[in-house]
């Protein structure tokens, strides 16, 4: 049930001389920055024995990235890298043998990338020195070049389509990737996808906006049916760590969550619901979680209850029990004449 995240990347030396040369961020697992890397369509620096370095030089590689940018040059460009970052559980690596499983899952995501972006020009780095509940979990950078290298007596150059970076299809393609490769690289059978696992015991534990926005509705959904007014709705909520923001005359409400990612701790907020209308009051679009996560939506919700509760108790009495009520007043009624007689 690896995770997988993708971000945009405005300056890849940055981003590579903070793969390759900052120091290691928690030394739990290791003290090494990098246990393991690979690349494709780039040159990279190998020790003596003929291996790859595990010690990068960010800036090399990086000058190899900007050579292909400036062949496809455009001044508007902000973007010139993207980052897909894969996250693995401790059920596929428990990193009980560091230096195998990190060159196991080198091997899985350099298979990986070759699938999904081999025309690309690409550089991946296995750690394992993360921080913020991340500590010792095994994942693996995936740094992409936003402009395909030349190819051949070819003079054309191509920026890589952003749609080909959709977090959704991504994700489907690794869990296919790993269902057909993850045994064969490892000698293990996969533990499976995310959503056919149990929940993560913390909404933190997922740095990806999309099984962090499902697992929220499930814990929302789960509280309000425990709860019956906003001011223990909230405090509930803030148990799980999720805090709201409301703003706005119609009271509009944001649920903010920190969460850990690779890279350290990162707030995740996403609104109740929001629809974006023109001027004639069409709606453009909408977005949030849905109207039953507002603040007027879950007071609804608990008015609908209490309702059903107070329609439930004053319940009339059903034919059978009207029946059985008559016969016994009127065996009362016999029984006290009876006794008038004698």
């Amino acid at each position: 049930m690896a995770i997988l995240e993708s971000n945009t990347i405005k300056s890849t030396y940055q981003s590579l001389a903070y793969l390759f040369s900052d120091p290691a961020h928690n030394d739990a697992k290791t003290n090494k920055r990098v246990l393991a890397c690979s690349g494709i369509n780039i040159n990279m620096l190998h020790n003596s024995d003929g291996t790859l370095s595990t010690q990068q030089n960010g800036g090399y590689l990086a000058k190899q990235f900007h050579q292909n940018l400036k062949l496809a040059f455009n001044p508007n460009r902000k973007v010139q890298a993207q980052s897909i970052i894969i996250s693995c559980s401790r059920d596929e690596f428990d990193t009980n043998d560091l230096d195998t499983q990190a060159k196991q899952l080198l091997q899985l995501a350099n298979g990986f990338a070759n699938k999904c972006f081999g025309d690309c020009q690409a550089v991946i780095a296995v750690q394992a020195d993360g921080g913020h509940g991340q500590s010792g979990k095994l994942h693996a950078h995936i740094l992409i070049n936003s402009v395909k290298p030349r190819h051949g007596t070819s003079n054309r150059t191509m920026t890589v389509p952003t749609n080909r970076f959709s977090v959704r299809p991504l994700r489907n393609k690794l869990d296919d990737y790993l269902a057909n490769n993850f045994e064969l690289v490892t000698g293990r059978k996969w533990p499976g996808p995310i959503n056919n696992q149990r929940s993560p015991e913390s909404l933190k534990d997922l740095p990806n906006k999309a099984p962090w926005q499902r697992e929220l509705k499930q814990t929302i959904n789960k509280i309000k049916n425990q709860v019956t007014n906003i001011k223990d709705f909230l405090a509930r909520l803030k148990q799980h760590e999720v805090t709201v923001v409301e703003r706005g005359k119609k009271q509009q409400w944001t649920y903010h969550l920190k969460v850990n990612t690779s890279r350290g701790t990162k707030e995740r907020r996403i609104r109740a619901f929001y629809q974006r209308k023109d001027k004639d009051g069409n709606v453009i679009n909408t977005r949030g979680l849905g109207t039953d996560f507002t603040k007027q939506g879950l007071e609804r919700y608990w008015e609908k209850q209490l309702i059903k509760q107070k329609e439930s108790n004053s319940e009339p009495l059903s034919k059978t029990n009207v029946h059985s009520r008559k016969e016994v007043d009127h065996n009362g009624q016999q029984q006290s004449s009876e006794e008038e007689q004698l």
